[in-house]
């Protein structure tokens, strides 16, 4: 009988131990999904935050714009989709030719996403018919983008293309 109790005994002291680290393991797995949730929320904050900045001092009309979806995005932009992590696209939807875009760059294609929105916005002028809506054209034809760090944005259709150069700098250099 005695042998019988002994194995008894290592069994509960087994099953505890099992107990302990499947409590542990579950206790890590939780704490890595928090922790990397945690920073994909703060990046989506961070280009909420400096899109809805940017809206407000656009000297255009920002209600009514299209959110573009990401392959349509990608469709405009003629880009891979590993170029963006994130971003806010917003267009027409009537015959004016106000336009913007704030992306984030994925880590190490920062300067192919400058070029990439660079490239836009030279097709996007290039595309344009003045024989359409001339008093759109200079638009257009003003459009300009700028990076900092790994954000990039781009504008059509803005007068006070340096304030919001200075606070773009000001969001994405945090």
């Amino acid at each position: 009988m005695f042998p019988f109790r002994r194995n008894r005994q290592c069994g509960k002291a087994s099953r505890r131990s099992v107990r302990i680290q499947s409590a542990l393991i579950l206790l890590s797995v939780l704490l890595c999904l928090c922790g990397c949730s945690q920073k994909q929320a703060a990046t989506i904050e961070n280009i909420a935050d400096i899109t809805e900045k940017i809206e407000s001092i656009l000297d255009f009309d920002t209600r009514g714009m299209y959110d573009v979806p990401q392959d349509y995005m990608l469709e405009l932009l003629q880009a891979d989709s590993a170029l963006f992590t994130d971003f806010v696209m917003k267009i027409p939807t009537g015959t004016n030719q106000n336009e913007y875009g704030v992306f984030i760059a994925a880590e190490g294609y920062e300067k192919e996403a400058e070029e990439t929105i660079s490239a836009y916005l030279q097709a996007r002028k290039e595309a344009w018919d003045n024989q359409y809506l001339a008093e759109e054209g200079f638009k257009v034809d003003r459009g300009q983008s700028e990076r900092e760090g790994r954000y990039v944005y781009f504008v059509i259709g803005i007068d006070n293309f340096e304030d919001v150069s200075a606070l773009f700098k000001e969001l994405a250099g945090r």
